[in-house]
């Protein structure tokens, strides 16, 4: 059985609902069905393994009661169905999927009243794309449909395997068992007449197989190791407001589902469906996000970072001595023409981004010995920084485009997203605001790393060197008109003088100075950058501005976390408050899985947020954001190799907040936060804890 191909519509009738366990994603409506013409489907090695699954009872889509997911991998549905004349469901059917590695389909049907036996039927196709083809909206393959076995075992593709007690063989998709009663098949179509006594149930599962476009699923993480990966940390909040527990117990469980392991390396992906690989940037800032579930995974993420970290020259990678890549992909296709495993290296910021996290790392008690073997490659990355990134040799990392892949080489790399205040794209090559201060915390994270762990000798000259580029840094990038920090420096070195969410980067890596720091969280919390739902990209008030512009006013929740990270490291508590009341109120809206991103609108506009099309979810450093918002309220600086912690929490007045479960080093550690804003900390035995009280 087969269909024409057909063009995709992008956007489907309902905000997508994602399961991802152990590299498999399922993309389909809330209640789990796929909807035809969408992106929907089962994801595995960048190709949608699944783009049809269709549920029918007597010819008709039972209509949905409840669906709701238990966590990243798992999702309940149920269904009414059968109904008599008057309107009165006579069966109940229940649905509960996981999701780890292959999809079990557990169904139990419950009659509730007499009536005809009921004639459950499955459909099953795949398509084959590969998941750039299907969210680009591309005409996609023609479908193939679903083939026997045996009575119990079936296959979706060209035709059945010659030995199909063993590999699938080229042309399947997916394989498909079946638990419980044989079905009948026609035409592709799996029935089942059903017709059990009123009160009683019949059950069923299939287990579906993903496989890749040789139909091999080899490489398919068994059920028993998933559920291994998937186990979340034990980290709790709870207190003055009710959404801290959901949000991080959400944030934990979607971290675990996008734990990937592949050969000898394990990260954490960007997100599901579209970005299932490892991305330096992203994986370095959801790491910094994530240290207080503990540094294990961190340490993890920097070693494969390391071990692919650039060498050699290659005009066609971008790679370059010391330099961090920017993109690996491991399934069926590279990126930008390369080979599948094959780095992509253009970004500009994930090379200083590795050595603020190594950093960091230690000083959250991370295994000294794994630190120790990478610091070789934080000293590779900070050579780069300072020479082959300064392209231009004036003190600025520049990031420079590249016509075959990204054209903006930072975290906004989307090609309109670098303007100046006419509106005008800026010319590149750009020095990007948070660039400069990625830098400045590298050249401190170094100095901090050979104090410690290398050559002593050397971490005064690098503190000079950091010293020297705030002062330079100020100078450059300071705006009397923003009262802030511009977004970049163009290629002839004029500021884009446009309210950015840039600017609050700034203010954790330690590049301003007090006064300028007050003056940057102030800017970054007036009306035009700080909106409802968190931080807009760009200020509402810019030229360039549009809600729903990928980065020129959309919200960000891991941008918005990290510029309250910033705020609470810079002093302004209230501030941190503010901005964490907000990105909870829309974790809520969003069943505590916050979006890559949402357009930028305010209550004042409309009453919901508005979500952005074909949006990655989960998304990494957005499921990590509730984590250090979290860090963020309670003020949390730990410093292990010093013996020291400090606290300075951010609470209203008179609420309290319990955190259970946080990781320092090899400790369990419990904060407790009074009524009155005493604070008790448990576990942390042998450091010295210090907290700074609300003025």
């Amino acid at each position: 059985m087969s269909r024409p191909a057909r063009p995709l519509r992008k956007v489907p009738s309902a905000t997508p609902s994602s399961l991802v366990g152990a590299g498999t994603v399922v993309t389909s409506a809330p209640s789990g069905a796929f909807e035809e013409g969408t992106f929907h489907g089962v994801y595995r090695g960048d190709v949608r393994a699944l783009s049809r699954y269709d549920l029918t009872v007597d010819d008709l889509a039972p209509n949905v009661l409840t669906a709701a997911r238990r966590d990243a991998t798992s999702l309940d549905t149920a269904f009414a169905t059968s109904y008599s004349e008057h309107g009165d469901a006579r069966a109940v059917l229940l649905r509960h999927r996981e999701v780890r590695g292959r999809i079990v389909d557990r169904y139990t049907l419950h009659r509730l009243a007499a009536g005809p036996p009921l004639e459950i039927a499955v459909v099953l196709a795949a398509d084959r794309a590969h998941l750039m083809e299907v969210k680009g909206g591309e005409v996609v393959p023609p479908e193939v449909g679903l083939l026997p076995v045996d009575d119990r075992r079936f296959v979706v593709g060209e035709r059945v395997p010659a030995n199909a007690d063993d590999e699938p063989g080229a042309g399947v998709a997916a394989r498909i068992e079946v638990e419980g009663p044989a079905p009948t098949v026609a035409d592709g179509v799996l029935r089942w007449s059903v017709d059990p006594a009123p009160g009683e149930a019949w059950t069923l599962t299939l287990t579906i197989t993903p496989c890749d476009r040789d139909g091999d699923d080899a490489g398919l993480v068994t059920v028993a190791h998933a559920a291994e990966l998937a186990a979340p940390a034990p980290l709790v909040a709870a207190g003055y407001d009710h959404r801290w527990q959901r949000a991080i117990a959400g944030a934990v469980a979607d971290l675990a589902s996008l734990r990937v392991e592949v050969g000898a390396e394990r990260y954490t992906a960007a997100g599901a469906p579209w970005f299932m690989a490892l991305f330096g940037r992203d994986a370095l800032l959801t790491g910094f996000a994530a240290l207080p579930l503990g540094t294990d995974d961190v340490l993890d993420t920097l070693e494969a970072l390391a071990r692919r970290q650039g060498r050699a020259h290659d005009p066609r990678t971008l790679e370059q001595p010391g330099r961090i890549l920017h993109e690996l992909r491991t399934g069926e296709d590279g990126v930008f023409g390369l080979r599948p495993g094959e780095a992509y290296y253009g970004t500009t910021d994930a090379t200083p981004l590795f050595v603020v996290l190594l950093a960091e790392a230690l000083r959250w008690g991370a295994d000294r010995e794994r630190v120790v073997r990478l610091l070789p490659a934080a000293r590779a990355a900070v050579r780069w920084c300072l020479e082959e990134g300064d392209v231009d040799g004036d003190g600025f990392v520049e990031a420079v485009p590249d016509p075959g892949g990204i054209e903006n080489q930072g975290w906004k790399d989307s090609s309109d997203s670098m303007v100046h205040a006419d509106g005008s794209l800026a010319a590149p090559p750009i020095a990007l605001v948070e660039v400069q201060a990625y830098v400045h915390g590298a050249l401190l994270g170094l100095a901090e790393l050979e104090a410690t762990i290398g050559d002593p000798t050397a971490a005064g000259p690098l503190r000079q060197r950091a010293a020297h580029l705030a002062q330079r840094f100020r100078e450059a990038f300071w705006s009397e008109r923003l009262g802030g920090l511009v977004m970049g420096l163009d290629a002839a070195k004029r500021p884009l003088d446009v309210a950015s969410s840039n600017m609050g980067h700034a203010l954790w890596t330690g590049i301003l100075t007090l006064d300028d720091a007050a003056r940057v969280a102030q800017r970054v919390m007036a009306p035009d950058l700080f909106a409802s739902w968190g931080i807009r990209t760009l200020g509402s008030e810019e030229v360039a501005y549009s809600p729903l512009a990928y980065h020129r006013g959309t919200i960000w929740p891991h941008d918005t976390a990290i510029v309250a990270h910033g705020l609470a490291r810079s002093g302004s508590r209230r501030a941190v408050e503010r901005v964490a009341g907000e990105v909870l109120s829309l974790a809520e809206r969003f069943e505590y899985r916050l979006p890559e991103l949402l357009g930028g609108t305010d209550r004042a506009d409309l009453p919901a947020p508005v979500p952005y099309p074909v949006a990655c979810s989960p998304q990494a450093w957005s499921a990590a954001a509730p984590v250090l918002l979290l860090r963020a309220v309670l003020g949390l600086e730990p410093d292990l190799p010093s013996g020291r912690v400090c606290l300075a929490p951010a609470l209203p007045k008179g609420q309290t907040l319990t955190v259970r479960g946080l990781r320092l080093g090899d400790r369990e550690v419990a904060i407790d936060v009074g009524p009155d804003g005493a604070v008790e900390v448990a576990g942390a035995d042998g450091l010295h804890v210090e907290v700074v009280p609300v003025r």
